[in-house]
């Protein structure tokens, strides 16, 4: 069977039909801006749904990674027909470097494969042409980084002109977008970073070329904001959530964030970190393992306990800093009530 000049070129665009595809100039550098503005008009709501394609097309697989051992997930989204569904039960062979949080994400296994990279995992389309710029989604582990420390770190590592940062306040998960040249096949990327708890954090780096914008790029993103870290390596996964949103907060200096995680006076929170964020080195979240046996043997109303994040402030610290924090059962989940720093 031979496949038309045009259609391969579409193809390496992203599966993106000719007659839905939009001027490369009114990509602005943020997926979510582009699709959500998109949205608001009446024609491109077409070109939304074919950029889409890739991960429409057989339903997106969700694979949940598991640190030793392949996925074994076998969730099917209740819209999907019966051949849909039986692709659900294929299991990714695929095992995560030592010492990486599990993680989870979907993505469309009939046009995407995730492979092992020299130095990190690559997501990238199955069938592609050697002679187009890469278009590919790179996934990299950043130990003892907080969130915060990755974005500066990944700003300076990447030498080409990178837009401000964007933190989603929802997710939490920071992202800023890459551009190096203005011509068709000119290299663009959008780096996003998802917290992995006490261990570190992911940084997720969607690489494509300009004209591929409105196809791979809108795919990416929507598959890079499917990714999450699972956090199945925690003696306790909701604890350990709450109190490093509580810790990327105090030291990036977010107290919206900080707040979302506080049970207390709001008055209280004007405490934040005044080092240099960027250089904290996270070693260890302790007190975690005996939280729920206290709590729950404590009968006394608003009992809490004490967990401790230990940290050097800098690589060449050569003692550790300690962010102590007194942690609650509420009705809305566990909740840091007071915190301070500890030599």
């Amino acid at each position: 069977m031979f496949v038309k000049k045009e259609e391969q070129l579409l193809h390496a665009l992203g599966n993106v039909k000719d007659s839905y595809i939009l001027e490369p100039s009114r990509y602005l550098g943020n997926p979510q801006r582009f699709m959500t503005h998109q949205k608001k008009k009446k024609w491109p709501a077409f070109a939304a749904m074919a950029a889409s394609a890739a991960l429409l097309v057989a339903g997106a697989l969700y694979f949940t990674l598991l640190a030793g051992k392949p996925d074994q997930t076998d969730i099917a989204p209740a819209a999907t027909t019966q051949t849909e569904q039986n692709q659900y039960n294929q299991a990714e062979a695929l095992t995560l470097p030592e010492g990486w949080p599990s993680f989870q994400m979907d993505y469309d296994s009939t046009e995407l494969e995730l492979v092992q990279g020299v130095d990190g995992l690559i997501l990238c389309p199955i069938v592609y042409s050697e002679e187009l710029p890469v278009c590919e989604i790179k996934i990299e582990f950043l130990p003892n980084l907080l969130p915060y420390a990755a974005v500066e770190r990944s700003r300076k590592e990447m030498a080409s002109d990178t837009t401000a940062v964007h933190q989603d306040q929802e997710t939490l998960r920071y992202s800023f977008h890459i551009a190096d040249g203005s011509v068709w096949d000119s290299h663009m990327a959008d780096v996003y970073i998802v917290g992995a708890g006490s261990a570190g954090s992911y940084r997720l780096t969607s690489k494509y070329f300009m004209e591929a914008a409105e196809g791979w790029g809108i795919t990416f993103a929507e598959i890079c904001g499917s990714f999450t870290c699972t956090l199945e390596e925690s003696p306790n996964p909701e604890a350990e959530k709450v109190i490093m949103d509580f810790a990327e907060g105090y030291f990036s200096g977010n107290q919206i964030t900080m707040l979302s995680n506080y049970y207390g006076d709001s008055s209280s929170l004007r405490d934040t970190y005044t080092g240099d964020a960027s250089r904290v080195q996270i070693v260890s979240l302790q007190g975690l393992g005996e939280l729920d046996n206290w709590l729950d043997n404590w009968i006394e109303k608003d009992a809490f306990t004490h967990v401790s994040l230990a940290f050097l402030e800098t690589e060449q610290s050569d003692s550790y800093t300690y962010l102590s924090m007194e942690v609650m059962k509420t009705q809305a989940g566990y909740r840091v009530s007071s915190y301070g720093l500890e030599k």
